[in-house]
């Protein structure tokens, strides 16, 4: 669960992208990434 704790670090610092990820969690593993790469890539 390496993800989750990088989640819990990155909810703390920005409660509106980590939201975006929340939703892409609920949509599935495969965009959760997709998404996770946008947001650091930010």
């Amino acid at each position: 669960m390496k993800a989750k704790k990088i989640f819990i670090k990155y909810e703390k610092k920005n409660s509106k992208k980590a939201s975006l990820i929340t939703r892409a969690v609920k949509r599935g593993i495969k965009e959760y990434e997709e998404t996770f790469r946008k947001l650091a890539a930010i």
